[in-house]
């Protein structure tokens, strides 16, 4: 089978992308969330005890952490060593096919050219990249999600039943995979089958299949837990939520799009050559996406990582839908807020501008000279004739599609390889992912 040049373009972009990660990945000790996966996978290896449930327990005995990150690193601190470098290659591999499958699913939902920015962008989240970086649950979690998604659209496209048979059990595996990763994360990959479900297809019976074969290790392995440990609920706090959009902005501007796509779809998708098969891919990514953000409520960080392949997708098929005459005053409103969060994440400083502005009435001259600015180039959209209006977003449009996936790359791979050992540390340490997911 002879590879054509896109099939190379997209393939040297993707390991590239996936090497990111490698740099100075041996650089920092353990930090504390780290070293209690690793302990208790210590544990694993030592006593042979891989379906106990004593290594899993949390340190407070009330929660219990799902085991398939402990049941990984053991295997790898077994089998390769337990070195960080060896122990965190586990989040960079499923970080890797990550990507790679991202981009399977960004092809069934916008043009080539912007399927190949979506792993651009996740690789160049800053979240994402610091937790590729580390032992951790979500790395895996995400993957499994994405292992769910593509399967099942790839079950919904499929003719030959052999393939739709095939694709059912990797649906079941990333089912099973996302629920002993993260608890949130498996009830986020069974949503994703819902606007599937309903559509007037013949596969839905090996679609449900599907989910009951990829429920059943983790229903044994929960109802195990929870008739072992008391599980204490994470309560829901509007605080949380709005950090997590926060965080979720600042570590990917580009998701900013994201919030508009709903509205885009239903508004301007009969003057595109969307075709309707495409319409449930869009679909199950805007359920997951909303799940997403549900749940951002309960556990902050961690949920925000599972959110984001999607925030990506949808803020992709925005940027693709904002390319249309007809919606030229609405991009030129995306686009400055697309600079503009851009620009904050990129500078410290700007940040700090902009947070100052935002919370303290004292900055009453910095908020007026940031509103009249503002002002001015919103209301430059709504003053200047759309077809010239039209010109100018399309021109703004193809420089932010290229410059700011590049910008943000760079911004990674400096930071990857710049970083001492000790500023490593010192910011994971303090790095707001430096927790423990748990059951409850």
């Amino acid at each position: 089978m002879t590879i054509s040049t896109k099939q190379h373009n997209a393939i040297a972009l993707l390991i590239f992308l996936a090497l990111l990660v490698f740099f100075r990945l041996n650089s920092a000790a353990f930090h504390e969330a780290e070293s209690i996966i690793v302990f208790k996978a210590d544990l694993l290896v030592q006593f042979n005890g891989w379906l106990d449930l004593a290594p899993y327990s949390a340190p407070n005995g009330s929660f219990t952490l799902p085991p398939m990150s402990i049941w990984l690193t053991a295997l790898v601190m077994k089998y390769i060593g337990n070195l960080p470098l060896h122990l965190r290659l586990v989040s960079a591999l499923f970080s890797a096919a990550s990507l790679v499958l991202i981009y399977q699913i960004a092809r069934r939902i916008v043009g080539y050219q912007l399927a190949l920015i979506a792993p651009a962008l996740l690789a160049a989240t800053v979240m994402w990249n610091e937790m590729a970086r580390q032992v951790n649950p979500e790395i895996p979690a995400v993957t499994y999600m994405l292992l769910g998604l593509w399967s099942v659209i790839m079950l919904h496209e499929r003719e030959d039943i052999p393939g739709k048979i095939g694709f059912a059990a990797l649906y079941a595996l990333g089912i099973a995979g996302a629920c002993l990763s993260n608890f949130v994360a498996g009830g986020m990959t069974l949503l994703i089958a819902l606007p599937f479900v309903f559509h007037p297809r013949r596969s839905v019976v090996l679609l449900i299949g599907g989910i009951v074969f990829g429920l059943a290790a983790p229903i044994s392995w929960y109802s195990h837990v929870f008739f072992t440990f008391s599980a204490l609920a994470s309560p829901y706090s509007v605080g949380t939520f709005i950090q997590s959009m926060g965080s979720l902005l600042m570590s990917q501007p580009f998701v900013i799009l994201a919030v508009s796509t709903p509205f885009l779809i239903f508004r301007l998708s009969r003057s595109t050559s969307t075709s309707p098969r495409s319409r449930v891919p869009e679909t199950a990514v805007m359920v997951l996406l909303l799940t997403g953000i549900i749940c951002s409520g309960f556990s902050s960080f961690s949920t925000i990582l599972l959110l984001t392949p999607a925030a990506i997708l949808l803020a992709l098929r925005a940027f693709e839908l904002l390319s249309s005459p007809q919606s030229a005053r609405i991009a030129w409103v995306l686009l400055l807020g697309l600079i503009l969060a851009t620009v904050a994440s990129m500078n410290v400083v700007a940040y700090g501008f902009i947070r100052n502005v935002v919370t303290g009435v004292e900055n009453l001259i910095d908020t007026l000279l940031l509103a009249v600015v503002l002002a001015v180039l919103l209301g430059l959209g709504f003053i200047l004739p759309k077809v010239r209006l039209y010109m100018l977003t399309s021109r703004f449009l193809r420089w932010s599609g290229v410059v700011i996936p590049v910008l943000l790359i760079l911004r990674i791979l400096v930071t990857n390889i710049s970083k001492a050992p000790n500023a490593i540390q010192q910011e994971a340490e303090h790095s707001p992912t430096n927790h423990i997911e748990t059951v409850g």
